[in-house]
């Protein structure tokens, strides 16, 4: 198996959010202004990429913030 990605731009922005303040400042600049106004003025905390809701249903993310 390789470890090869598939997609390069994938490898760069988990990458990239990896860093909560980059994520944030990304977020900030991207995202348009109705969705930016509900965003805290603190970084976004990364949490676990992985969790069971409330069906318990996994679920699997490449970068999850809250």
């Amino acid at each position: 198996m390789s470890n090869d990605i598939a997609h390069p731009h994938d490898h760069f922005l988990k990458e990239l959010l990896s860093y909560p303040e980059q994520a944030g400042t990304l977020l900030r600049e991207r995202l348009p202004e109705p969705v930016v106004k509900f965003l805290s003025a603190r970084p976004p905390k990364l949490v676990p990429d992985s969790f069971v809701d409330e069906e318990l249903r996994d679920h699997l993310s490449d970068r999850l913030f809250e």
